[in-house]
């Protein structure tokens, strides 16, 4: 392997010369003094000149260059000649035939572009008059040194000849300089090979002439002598498929050939990236196309162009707009999820651009309804379900503002984990779904309801007061209490205190116990959601009353009706005085005394009379008995009759009149009770036997009345008067009978 010769170098060894009419004579060409070197038809830059051809330098025909052997006067032809129907008879002996030559060139920098191959040549014997070659090169590219190890790796592949001139060079012997014969053409072709950039190394290339060129006589390249050249030379002289040496222009075993060659071109660029359109795009949309501005970009086939890569990895639908703008359609699942990708053009070598960022933005997410909408307070953790648009993988469902343990479902779907704490108390809650950026952002929110749930109540302690008692704290035990619970009391509100969702307690007023009966206990759990438990029954029992004195506590037998005042405890509206059993009209003055309506009847007889106090239910009951005393009067007498009576004149009846005389009243006699009959409290009557008045004399006529109360009377006096004869009293008596 050998070092490519420098450009100046080879722009020296070319420079331009005029061409001149007739200074070749035989060719056509006139020799003309000053004669520049052409350089060969490059459209881009030399990227190779595989050395100089001239070894003399104005000392030609005309002060042309020349190129001509060191020593050896007889110039041996080498064949560049495929197509057997070209091959010449009259090679001097020894002329190599059908042969085709091989040099090399390493490919240096970021790598090459090829456009066109010049070579230089000369034609040999059968010189026309015409200037020009026209035909086709059969060219092959290696990758080593063809014979020893090397590998075609491009062509066969025939290339039209697109540009010859004389290069103002002539190949002259060394002892005839100002020979003409062989003028040195530059033939020119366009890169034929499919491998349009060449990686940094080094490549051989292999070249003859093939169809039917537009001259006779062998084509003989033109050669260059250096201390190291390593040319080859096909020759198949002994038949296919021919064996590849080094050769020179003559036979000189030690003076190998290199065959002088150009290659025109540009060095692979590294692309550069000034700006892409668009530049971001949302996540989760549609495939687009990703148009990509700078510079250094190239056209070509497979990985012989400039591609752009995603991320590091191809895109391969790039298409070349020019060398600053490409296009690249992007697949939707490169922009699935947001972020950032990097965007580069490499060209071929792995010549990497600058990295372009092109953003990945969340979109901003929708919620269209989540399920369920609403639960009871209290009522634990559950799994929330939001349906909605624009979800990405790493959305987050926010509760109230903050986030919640979210599974992304899919785009339009996702599940988050409500605590239960999160549905403690009933009220509402702001759903939302939160995209991360770049871009995302929250969405509008959904609300979600915390009902109260229905509350029952299983018991309430105490479930009974004894009227009048005073307030006390009520306890009430169930189910679904809220802090917010209130307790009722025959549907109004009492203070109430939240214990647990099991208990609540409330203060009870004295005024809501004053008065017997039963009461409706709720609970009330306020919206949302919420309601009125059942109804526990609370009883108000009535005392059981008690009676201290009663008011008056005695009368006299007959005296009339009258009011009877009953003092004592646990009276209550309602309550009754009853009289030997008997309810008596009554009147409530308080809990501590009772007035009753006692009537005549009920005090007409002497005795006792049990005052009892009666509480109605609930509760209630009758009192211990009161005695009630109803004492007889003491009996007055205002007259007797008869009043008088003769001894021994038989017994009678004895009418009194007088006052206060009671059923069982007793008439005596002197002391003795003489058997009597109730009349009426004014008037009685009682049996006088006649041994009461056998005897003149007078007699104590008193009435007595049993206890209670009662006593005697005073004494009327009885006379009975003497029955002896004569006596005035008889006179008076008789005188009647006597009339008779």
């Amino acid at each position: 392997m050998k070092p490519s010769i420098s450009l100046n170098l080879f722009i020296r060894a070319l420079t331009i010369l005029s061409l001149c009419a007739g200074l070749i004579g035989v060719a056509g060409l006139t020799p003309r003094s000053a004669q520049a070197n052409v350089q060969p038809s490059c459209s881009t830059t030399p990227l190779f000149t595989n050395g100089t051809f001239i070894t003399g330098e104005n000392n030609g025909a005309g002060g042309a260059d020349t190129s001509s052997p060191p020593s050896d006067p007889f110039h041996r032809g080498l064949g560049f000649l495929v197509d057997p129907t070209q091959l010449q008879t009259s090679f001097p002996s020894g002329s190599p035939r059908r042969a085709r030559l091989a040099d090399d060139f390493t490919v240096t920098s970021n790598g090459w572009r090829p456009s066109a191959l010049t070579f230089y040549a000369y034609q040999t014997y059968a010189i026309s008059s015409s200037s020009s070659i026209t035909g086709v090169i059969d060219l092959r590219l290696w990758n080593g040194t063809p014979g020893e190890g090397g590998e075609v790796i491009a062509g066969p592949v025939d290339a039209t000849i697109t540009n010859n001139q004389w290069t103002g060079v002539y190949r002259a012997y060394s002892n005839d300089l100002g020979n003409t014969d062989r003028p040195i053409m530059a033939v020119t072709v366009n890169w034929p090979f499919s491998i349009t950039t060449l990686l940094p190394g080094t490549y051989w290339i292999e070249w003859g002439m093939a169809g039917s060129p537009s001259f006779t006589g062998p084509w003989v390249p033109a050669v260059s002598f250096a201390t190291s050249n390593n040319a080859r030379q096909l020759d198949l002289t002994s038949g296919e498929p021919g064996t590849w040496a080094p050769r020179g222009d003559y036979d000189v075993s030690d003076r190998i050939a290199e065959f002088p060659f150009v290659i025109c071109g540009d060095t692979i660029p590294t692309p550069q990236i000034t700006s892409l359109s668009p530049d971001q795009a949302v996540a989760g949309g549609a495939e687009f196309t990703l148009t990509v501005n700078g510079s250094g970009f190239i056209d070509g086939t497979g990985s012989d162009r400039s591609v752009v890569h995603w991320n590091g990895s191809p895109i391969t639908a790039t298409n070349f707009i020019s060398s600053t703008q490409l296009t690249a359609t992007i697949p939707a699942s490169n922009i699935a999820t947001a972020g950032t990708a990097n965007v580069t053009v490499v060209n071929p070598g792995n010549l990497t651009s600058n990295t372009a960022p092109f953003t990945i933005t969340n979109p901003l997410p929708t919620i269209s309804s989540i399920s369920p909408a609403t639960t009871v307070a209290g009522s634990g953790g559950f799994t929330l379900t939001i349906t909605g648009t624009n979800f990405v993988t790493n959305s987050v469902v926010r509760w109230n503002g903050s986030d919640r343990l979210t599974t992304f479902v899919s785009s339009t779907r996702l599940e988050a984990a409500i605590s239960a704490s999160d549905v403690a108390t009933a009220g509402t809650a702001n759903v939302t779904v939160f995209n991360p950026t770049p871009g995302g952002g929250e969405s509008g929110a959904v609300t979600f309801t915390i009902n109260n749930p229905a509350p029952t109540i299983s018991s309430i302690s105490p479930a009974t007061a004894v009227a009048g008692n005073g307030g006390f704290t009520l306890t009430i035990t169930g189910t679904n209490f809220v802090t917010n619970s209130v307790v009722r009391w025959n549907g109004s509100n009492r203070t109430t205190t939240f214990v647990s969702s099991t208990q609540l307690t409330a203060a009870i007023p004295a005024s809501d116990v004053a008065t017997a009966g039963t009461a409706n206990v709720t609970v009330f759990n306020p919206a949302p959601g919420g309601g009125t438990s059942n109804t526990a029954t609370f009883t108000i029992t009535n005392p059981s009353p008690t009676i201290t004195t009663i008011s008056p506590a005695t009368t006299v037998a007959g005296s009339g009706g009258f009011t009877l005042t009953i003092t004592g405890t646990n009276f209550v509206t309602g309550a009754v005085v009853r009289w030997n059993g008997n309810n008596r009209t009554t009147g409530f003055v308080s809990s501590t005394v009772l007035t009753a309506t006692i009537p005549a009847s009920d005090v007409a007889t002497a005795g006792t009379a049990n005052v009892t106090v009666f509480n109605p239910a609930p509760g209630g009951g009758e009192s211990g008995a009161a005695t009630f005393t109803i004492t007889n009067p003491s009996p007055t007498i205002s007259s007797i009759s008869p009043a008088t009576a003769v001894a021994g004149s038989g017994g009678f009846t004895l009418t009194i009149t007088g006052t206060n005389f009671v059923n069982g009243a007793v008439v005596r006699w002197n002391g003795s009770p003489r058997p009597t009959t109730f009349v009426s409290s004014t008037q009685l009557t009682a049996a006088i036997p006649a041994s009461d008045i056998a005897t003149a004399g007078t007699a104590n006529v008193t009435v007595f009345n049993p206890a209670p109360g009662g006593g005697e009377s005073g004494a009327v006096t009885f006379t009975i008067q003497d029955n002896t004869v004569g006596s005035p009293q008889q006179y008076r008596v008789m005188l009647p009978l006597i009339t008779r």
